[in-house]
């Protein structure tokens, strides 16, 4: 597939705006002799940096019906999201991205608001985004299980929230699609069952066993980015092909719930999402994956309204709809 002049000089801006901003990834851990204190405040300063180069997303306008509230679940925080909507809704929980230390906090309120408003709207859903803790000062199973945590205090606030728990979906962005594919796998034998999954250029495979995707044309996120951000998430002492890392590795899935995996046609992280979505319908469990012409973070307007309409036609048959047959969610021609 050609790129687009627009797209590349698009993604030239994007690259030309990382490069004057001096960024730089943490260390793992604290140097030799380096406090913790020190460690954690040189983490913050990085984490700080990127984060001052996000602005609020252009998306659609916002939903004047939508009502918003900061919540705490355990030990992190999240925002819920609800609509004038009649008892029993759906629920959507949306797990961030951010290369599984960055774009926490208020960047992740600000990133997510547009599209958490968007699905309680058009789906009459609360919908929860969730600050998980951040790696590298808390690694895994940290971040998952506060993603856990969220979906369980979803399925026992039902009553409370007006959540149908039958109707509960899972969206995770990047290394947030890792999140919602490791909480599914851990979800398997919650009751009820988590009713679909929406996978957005995630990243599932952590171990380095599986080569990444060809691409000649991407953004600031390579294989050599990819391999940088690995050890800040995952423990030395961790084998990276558990699943609860790697969770397109993980040798069952037909416990799995429905999947719908938007995946970029320049991105690294292409093939994981293409391969989770095939091994779904080995093992039973309807998926589809779709292409799209962006990078991994980086989308014309045009593209990002497309896999949006998509999600939200998804989400709407698997959730707000009475459509039994799961295969019948995914837009034509997945």
């Amino acid at each position: 597939m050609t790129v687009s002049p627009e797209l590349a000089a698009l993604v030239r801006q994007a690259s030309e705006k990382v490069a004057a901003a001096s960024l730089r990834i943490p260390a793992s851990e604290p140097a030799p002799g380096q406090h913790a204190e020190d460690w954690e405040a040189d983490v913050a300063a990085c984490r700080a940096a990127f984060d001052t180069l996000v602005g609020p997303p252009a998306g659609p306008a916002l939903q004047d019906d939508v009502t918003a509230c900061e919540v705490t679940i355990g030990s992190c925080t999240g925002r819920l999201y609800s609509s004038a909507a009649a008892a029993a809704a759906p629920a959507v929980i949306l797990y961030h991205g951010g290369g599984f230390w960055m774009a926490g906090g208020q960047t992740m309120r600000t990133l997510a608001d547009p599209l958490c408003r968007l699905l309680a709207a058009h789906l009459g859903a609360v919908v929860l985004t969730v600050d998980y803790r951040l790696a590298p000062e808390h690694k895994y199973p940290v971040p998952v299980d506060d993603c856990v945590a969220a979906l369980r205090w979803m399925v026992t606030s039902s009553g409370r929230l007006g959540v149908e728990p039958s109707r509960i979906g899972l969206v995770g962005i990047s290394s947030g699609g890792n999140m919602a594919a490791a909480t599914a796998l851990r979800a398997t034998s919650l009751a009820p069952p988590l009713r679909v999954m929406v996978l957005i250029s995630p990243a599932l495979d952590l171990s380095g066993t599986a080569a990444l995707a060809d691409v000649e044309f991407h953004d600031s996120l390579d294989a050599e980015t990819a391999d940088l951000l690995i050890p800040l998430y995952v423990p030395a002492h961790v084998d990276r092909r558990d699943p609860g890392v790697s969770p397109g590795l993980a040798a069952d899935l037909t416990a799995m719930p429905p999947a719908f995996v938007v995946t970029a046609q320049y991105d690294v992280l292409r093939d994981m999402g293409v391969r989770f979505a095939a091994r779904l319908n080995e093992a039973g469990v309807p998926a589809a994956a779709a292409l799209y012409p962006m990078t991994h973070s980086v989308a014309l307007s045009g593209t990002t309204e497309a896999y949006t309409a998509d999600i939200l036609h998804v989400l709407h048959q698997a959730l707000a709809s009475d459509e039994p047959d799961a295969r019948r969610w995914f837009p034509a021609g997945e």
